[in-house]
C-alpha cells in the first residue's frame, strides 16, 4: 500500500525534528556558555574597577601619612621646641602659642587638599587644637584610630558613602572622606622619629571628586561589557537562526528525496511482484488454451455444431494472456 500525502508529510516532519533535534542542543548551550561569559565578564569588570578603587583609596592613605609625618617634623621643631625654650612648657590654651601653632600648621598645609588637621591630647581622648575651631575642646572624638595611635601605630578609616547605583539618581549623595591617625612623637636630631608620644595627630581629606569618579568608572566598565556582550548574544543569535533555517531546509530536501527513493523502491518490488503473478496466471491459462483446443478438434468430429463453447473458451484464454 502506498503511503498518503498526510502520512507522508508526518514523517516528513518527525525525521526533520528528530535531524535538528541535535542542533538545538547545540544552540541551548551556546546562548547558556554566552550568558555563563556575560556573568564571569560582569565579575571580572567589577573586580578591576573595585580593585581601581582600592588602589586610589591606598595612595591617598600612604599621601595622608606621608603628610602627618611631616606635620609631625615641622611642628616639632618648629613649635614644640621654641615654645618649651619660651614658655618652659606647652600650654595651647595660651593664646599666643594656640595662634603660632595655627600659623605653623596652616603654611604646612596651605594649596593642599586637606579638610583639617587635629591634634589630640597625649593622656586623654580631648582635641587640643585642630584648624576647625569649633573642634577645640572636643572629647572622644577619634574613636579606636585614637587608641590604637596613641600605642604607637598608624591607621587610616575611610567613612563613604554612596554606591554606583546613587549615579542613577539626579542628585547622587556621594562623600568619602579618609581620616588618618599617626602618633605625634618627639624628633630626633638626626631626624628620626623618637619613642616619647606627646600627642595623636588627625588628618582629614575630603576624597568625594575622587571616589565619585571611580564609581563611574566602574559604571562605565560594567555597561561596554554589558552593550559588547549584547551585541555579541545578538550576532550569535542572528547566527544561529539562519543556519536552523538553512539546515531545516536542507533537512526536509533530503528526507523528501529519500521518501522518494523509498517510493521508487516500493513500486520496483510491486511490479516484481505483478510479474511473478502474471507468469503464475499464464501458465495455467496456456494448459487451458492447449486443452480448450483440443477438445474442439474432439467436438468437431465427435458432435459437430457444438465447438462453439471450446471456441470460446480459447478466445477467451487467448485474450487474458496478451
Amino acid at each position: 500500500m502506498i503511503p498518503t500525502d498526510n502520512g507522508h508529510n508526518k514523517g516528513v516532519r518527525q525525521r526533520r525534528d528528530v535531524g535538528l533535534q541535535s542542533f538545538t542542543l547545540v544552540k541551548y548551550f551556546s546562548f547558556f556558555a554566552l550568558g555563563a561569559i556575560l556573568i564571569f565578564t560582569m565579575i571580572l569588570s567589577w573586580i578591576i574597577s573595585n580593585n581601581a578603587k582600592v588602589v586610589m583609596l591606598k595612595q591617598s592613605e600612604d599621601y595622608s601619612l606621608l603628610l602627618a609625618g611631616n606635620i609631625n617634623q615641622q611642628v616639632f621643631r618648629r613649635f614644640v621646641l621654641p615654645a618649651v625654650v619660651r614658655y618652659g612648657r606647652i600650654a595651647l590654651r595660651n593664646p599666643d602659642q594656640f595662634g603660632y601653632l595655627d600659623k605653623i600648621v596652616s603654611e604646612i598645609v596651605q594649596g593642599l587638599d586637606i579638610d583639617s588637621v587635629t591634634i589630640y591630647d597625649s593622656k586623654e581622648n580631648v582635641v587640643s587644637y585642630s584648624t576647625l575651631p569649633e573642634l577645640v575642646g572636643k572629647r572622644d572624638r577619634g574613636g579606636i584610630e585614637y587608641e590604637r595611635a596613641r600605642e604607637g601605630g598608624t591607621n587610616s578609616r575611610f567613612i563613604y558613602s554612596g554606591s554606583m547605583w546613587s549615579l542613577l539618581s539626579a542628585d547622587p549623595q556621594i562623600s568619602c572622606q579618609l581620616r588618618t591617625f599617626i602618633p605625634f612623637r618627639q624628633v630626633r636630631e638626626s631626624g628620626e622619629a623618637g619613642e616619647a608620644i606627646m600627642g595623636v595627630i588627625e588628618i582629614a581629606k575630603d576624597l568625594s571628586k575622587d571616589y565619585t569618579a571611580i564609581l563611574k568608572l566602574q559604571a562605565r566598565i560594567m555597561i561596554v561589557s554589558a552593550v559588547v556582550m549584547l551585541v555579541l548574544f545578538l550576532v550569535l543569535r542572528v547566527i544561529v537562526l539562519r543556519a536552523g533555517n538553512i539546515l531545516e531546509r536542507r533537512m526536509v530536501d533530503r528526507i523528501r528525496l529519500k521518501e522518494q527513493l523509498d517510493k521508487t523502491e516500493q513500486l520496483a518490488h510491486l511490479g516484481t511482484m505483478v510479474a511473478t503473478v502474471s507468469h503464475e496466471i499464464k501458465s495455467p491459462l496456456g494448459i487451458v488454451r492447449s486443452t480448450a483446443e483440443i477438445l474442439k478438434k474432439r467436438i468437431v468430429k465427435v458432435a459437430p455444431g457444438n465447438e462453439n463453447l471450446a471456441q470460446i473458451i480459447v478466445d477467451e484464454t487467448g485474450r487474458l494472456n496478451t
